[in-house]
């Protein structure tokens, strides 16, 4: 992984663990191992363990903000998929970075068990001049240059856990001038009774105003029955700035394998939604009307990855028609692209949880990449690579992901070694949906549309 330059001596501070760049961050360890997946700087020690790292603030600092070089687009686009245009804008907070859920009983308990308030300040862009955004437990608030902060939204004593999964974002989003608050709740957990409500996507004014509000309501139904909620807030980010702002909001089900995204326009009205049969837990504007999401499709058993046209996002994943994963009453368009990764030798002698996606986009690759184990703090990984064209070009394991294949040869639960593993070269073939054809093999190198 390529490492930022790193700048002069007197503007950083040097974190020495995995446990302090977890703490500054304001996230687990588990977390921050996923981030360097998807891009984080950090260092490796000279001559220590492969695991043992340090980090400057600075860097993390910079990524977290967004601050990384506009991709370039390629000269030889695939006939078939659009290309992947870059964005015309960046937002602060747009680094992916999500992938907390896990199978469907670690879920219930992580979610009922750690009901807490990720508090993370997010600097604020030029526009919002020196303002700060913190999320608390109790609300949301902001704060000046000199540091003096002021509630501008409190929320009701059931509040679960806001912006659980992104920090908060303040800038002139729609254009008009003035900034613009976004937070996410994931949901609302009663302390009464216990009960779960959906999550939603708040639009503040800095006076504390509710210019909008967006959560999930639907009620979908499936050849298994129908599916309600509540709906958990899995991922959010702002597109397009402007009077042509757009927003990608997508949750799942709290207890059952649905999931959907939906587009947003300026206002937080719904435009389309794409329903998906398993967890949507990645969002990442891509181009202008260009949407990538990452997750994992229950039907297949394997994790996903999916290009969207957010001008025409209304449809539901590919291959469910006659099946209990098909939903019943939304559009049968297919997306512009979906593909499901197999789970790895690792992920199943572990037993781990489902080997769900992320999406990051980093110079002129898309990158997802998969979560194969979350034991220790290893977080092994699969990492793949597409071109703009969305040609799979490579795929490979991460680092931690041969140190955890060690220790379980140690124990004698894998009983050959990474030279003799079937596996040793990196993931094997993917499957992508193709019009006509079904589910496609394609393996690493090989156009998907090339004969």
């Amino acid at each position: 992984m390529a490492l930022a330059d790193i700048p002069s001596p007197g503007q950083r501070r040097r974190l020495d663990s995995w446990k302090e760049v977890a703490d500054y961050i304001g996230r687990d360890v588990r977390t921050a191992t996923r981030w360097e997946a998807q891009g984080m700087p950090l260092h490796r020690v000279p001559g220590g363990k492969g695991t043992s790292v340090f980090a400057f603030t600075d860097e993390i600092d910079a990524w977290m903000a967004g601050d990384q070089p506009e991709p370039e687009t390629l000269d030889e686009p695939s006939a078939t998929v659009p290309p992947i245009e870059p964005k015309n804008t960046i937002h602060p907070g747009a680094r992916p970075r999500r992938h907390i859920s896990k199978a469907l009983t670690v879920a219930l308990l992580f979610t009922l068990a750690t009901a807490a308030i990720v508090m993370r300040s997010v600097p604020a862009p030029p526009d919002a001049d020196t303002l700060r955004v913190d999320v608390m437990h109790t609300g949301v608030s902001l704060a000046d240059a000199s540091g003096v902060s002021r509630m501008i939204h409190r929320f009701a004593p059931r509040a679960g856990v806001p912006a659980g999964l992104r920090p908060p974002q303040i800038g002139d989003v729609d254009g008009d001038g003035v900034p613009d608050v976004l937070v996410g709740v994931s949901y609302y957990l009663d302390q009464t009774d216990r009960s779960v409500q959906s999550g939603e996507l708040l639009s503040l004014s800095t006076r504390g105003d509710i210019r909008w509000r967006f959560g999930f309501d639907d009620v979908l139904t499936f050849g298994d029955g129908a599916h309600n909620g509540p709906w958990v807030l899995a991922d959010w980010q702002s597109g397009l700035a402007g009077a042509g702002a757009r927003f990608a909001v997508a949750a799942h089900d709290f207890t059952w394998w649905a999931a959907m995204v939906a587009v947003l326009d300026r206002d937080g009205r719904r435009l389309s939604t794409f329903v998906n049969p398993g967890w949507i837990e990645s969002v990442l504007w891509v181009g202008d009307a260009r949407l990538a999401i990452g997750g994992f499709n229950n039907q297949r058993d394997e994790a996903m990855f999916a290009l969207l046209d957010a001008n025409a996002a209304a449809g539901q994943a590919p291959g469910t028609e006659g099946t209990t994963f098909a939903c019943m009453a939304c559009p049968s368009t297919p997306p512009l692209f979906y593909a499901t990764f197999a789970r790895s030798e690792l992920n199943r002698v572990t037993a781990a949880p489902f080997n769900r996606a992320g999406v990051a986009l980093l110079n002129d690759r898309v990158t997802v990449t998969t979560i194969e184990s979350e034991g220790g703090t290893t977080g092994a990984t699969a990492i793949y690579e597409f071109d703009r064209a969305l040609r799979f070009v490579r795929a490979r394991y991460s680092d931690r992901y041969w140190d955890e294949h060690g220790r379980l040869e140690l124990e004698g639960r894998i009983a050959h070694t990474r030279e003799a593993c079937p596996e040793r070269d990196g993931p094997g073939a993917i499957l992508v949906w193709k019009a006509g054809e079904g589910w496609v093999r394609v393996k690493p190198a090989i156009s998907v549309y090339e004969e």
